[in-house]
């Protein structure tokens, strides 16, 4: 954490490597299940719709891609 470094010594580093390694690996499973939890819930909302709906939404998910999609530099900079 910060500020910490300059205060604690070569043991208690080493104590906090090791917990902040098993924290993280907490983190992740949790994460794991959030994304699960995303997923299941998605798949239950989308089950509400109709075809044309879905065709709907993934149109506008297709827009967003399009028009979030980067610049390429060198192509912009060129001149016909």
């Amino acid at each position: 954490p910060a500020y910490f470094a300059s205060v604690v010594d070569a043991r208690q580093r080493a104590a906090i490597y090791e917990i902040r390694a098993r924290s993280e690996a907490q983190l992740e499973q949790l994460q794991q299940q959030i994304n699960a939890i995303r997923q299941s819930e998605l798949a239950e909302i989308q089950a509400l719709l109709t075809a044309e709906q879905l065709q709907r939404i993934d149109a506008l998910r297709t827009q967003r891609a399009v028009a979030s999609k980067p610049v390429d530099d060198a192509a912009s900079r060129e001149t016909p």
